[in-house]
């Protein structure tokens, strides 16, 4: 059994938290269900310059859908997500972030060069996001 620790200090069952709260319980705590944030960045360099900073620096390309996207998981359920939609299909394999100058560069290929991070961009054939609309 999963119990939520309180503001007041104590600790609450999953049914005790949804009957409190006035929510009708149906297995599942409406509070355990994702959530969304939708941060559309201005152009792919931002994106770029955000998944630079990732330990494990990817973003993802959805053809379909013609966006470049990165979720980020964080507290309480919460999955941020930042897009950029594309005007012109994208074929690189790779965006390589110069962290010095801010810039990007598109290859398909990784860079050697000193202070460039190499963002692998993943295509994604199938998705459920459904938030690109």
């Amino acid at each position: 059994m999963v119990r939520y620790h309180t503001a007041s200090g104590g600790f609450r069952t999953a049914n005790e938290l949804s009957y409190k709260c006035g929510r009708a319980h149906q297995g599942v705590v409406e509070e355990s269900l994702p959530r969304f944030l939708l941060f559309e960045m201005a152009d792919p360099g931002e994106l770029f310059r955000l998944a630079s900073m990732l330990p494990a620096p990817f973003v993802n390309y959805s053809e379909e859908d013609g966006v470049l996207f990165l979720s980020l998981g964080g507290l309480g359920g919460v999955v941020s997500v930042y897009f950029v939609r594309l005007r012109e299909r994208l074929s690189a394999r790779f965006a390589h972030v110069n962290k010095l100058r801010g810039t990007y560069q598109l290859g398909d290929e990784a860079s050697m060069e000193p202070n460039v991070v190499n963002v692998e961009i993943l295509r994604v054939r199938r998705h459920s996001l459904k938030l690109f609309d």
